[in-house]
């Protein structure tokens, strides 16, 4: 995990954790009851309120993804954050949405 997620984590815990067992609560200060409640709910409004056209929420992953790669993260590491069995597999997935 990097460092900067960690501690954002850990500052969001802060607020939540005390009043259930997850970090991340809807309005109603209660835990998600699924995938789909986060996505079609939550996450709309907040890329709404970012000014973002939607996506689903599985793309995170691939925008982190290409994002290592391009910034110079050492493929490897990558690799193991996406939990792909070698780089290969990380590479050919990736690398084609690249540009220099």
């Amino acid at each position: 995990m990097l460092p900067l997620v960690e501690e954002a984590l850990n500052r969001q815990k802060s607020f939540t954790y005390i009043n259930d067992s997850y970090i991340f609560l809807n309005q109603n200060k209660k835990a998600f009851k699924s995938a789909q409640s986060i996505s079609k709910g939550f996450w709309k409004n907040v890329l709404r309120f970012c000014g973002l056209d939607y996506r689903v929420l599985y793309q995170t992953r691939h925008t982190f993804a290409t994002l290592m790669i391009s910034k110079g993260e050492d493929i490897v590491w990558v690799s193991k954050m996406l939990g792909h069995t070698n780089v290969r597999i990380t590479l050919e997935t990736y690398t084609k949405y690249i540009t220099n």
